[in-house]
């Protein structure tokens, strides 16, 4: 398989308001192609599309205080990954006979760094995450007291993977 990469990255900082507050704004995609193949079902494995952007805001209430928040999201979308069969052991080394193919072993399919698979099933992976905090801090005469919160989101499906990478349902 040809492997094809892109990347690109943007961080934007400003102070406002006399430098007493701040902004930040840091985002970034990276593409790339797949780096190994399915020969049985002749598709490309481990592509990633992947983008990510952040804001953070800093609020300096007083001399003695200042507000933290922060805003984060996250999308992934890459097509199959690309995973090897390790190990098959007696009696499974023997599966494929019992589905009618009795010249056919496991461990013929024991690569563990194959970059070329013959699994029988790919299916694409996707996630969304995104996060939200804040962070209230007083600087009092002897110590610091600090409010944290934060909330975190995470949608994920990986639908139709082949965690064996052969051509039959093991895993």
């Amino acid at each position: 398989a040809l492997y094809a990469s892109a990347a690109q990255r943007c961080q934007i900082d400003l102070p406002f308001a006399s430098s007493e507050h701040a902004f930040r704004f840091a985002a970034s995609h990276t593409e790339h192609s797949g780096y190994g193949r399915n020969t049985l079902l002749g598709e490309d494995l481990g592509a990633e599309d992947t983008s990510f952007a952040r804001t953070q805001l800093r609020f300096t209430t007083s001399e003695h205080s200042q507000l933290d928040l922060s805003f984060d999201f996250t999308r992934n979308r890459s097509g199959g990954d690309l995973m090897t069969l390790l190990a098959a052991y007696p009696p499974l080394t023997q599966f494929p006979a019992t589905r009618g193919n009795p010249n056919d072993r496991l461990d013929d399919y024991q690569q563990s760094t194959a970059r070329n698979v013959q699994a029988n099933r790919i299916g694409p992976a996707e996630s969304e995450a995104w996060g939200a905090s804040g962070t209230l801090e007083f600087d009092l005469a002897h110590f610091t007291l600090k409010a944290i919160s934060a909330y975190r989101s995470l949608d994920a499906t990986d639908r139709n993977t082949d965690l064996d990478a052969t051509p039959y349902d093991l895993l």
